[in-house]
């Protein structure tokens, strides 16, 4: 079949081409003009904000270079998601290690920073006074 650096090569090319892909279709498409992206369950049933609620649309703000915008929109995504993809690639593309492809190498102690991260976000965006209101979408 292919060797496991033939399939890494693949690998890498296919998600290359489908962040392109997805990129463009945010660039050109902004998400709030247009109805084919998915809806958060979560906000459309509770009203609560998830810890991705206004992804897309920062993304579609950093896309066109508007990075307070996208921190309007969501201020952990728009630093964090980045971060996360560039020890992702640095982790699995650049450095030759012998784990299953996408495995964030952490710690435990830094896993669960990172959860707990996340679950404070969504909790904090939620309350209805500042400076927490200002974490929610706008």
């Amino acid at each position: 079949m292919f060797s496991a650096t033939a399939t890494k090569i693949w690998t890498v090319s296919v998600m290359l081409v489908s962040v392109c892909v997805g990129l463009s279709v945010i660039y050109w498409f902004p998400p709030s003009d247009y109805d084919f992206y998915p809806k958060c369950v979560l906000f459309q049933w509770t009203g609560l904000h998830c810890p991705g609620c206004g992804g897309t649309r920062a993304a579609h703000h950093l896309v066109h270079g508007r990075f307070f915008d996208a921190c309007r929109m969501n201020i952990f995504t728009t630093v964090f998601l980045p971060l996360l993809i560039s020890v992702l690639v640095w982790q699995n593309v650049v450095t030759d290690r012998k784990k299953p492809f996408l495995t964030l190498c952490a710690s435990p102690g830094v896993q669960s920073i990172i959860g707990m991260s996340v679950i404070a976000f969504a909790i904090a965006r939620n309350f209805p006074w500042p400076p927490f209101c200002w974490l929610a979408p706008h």
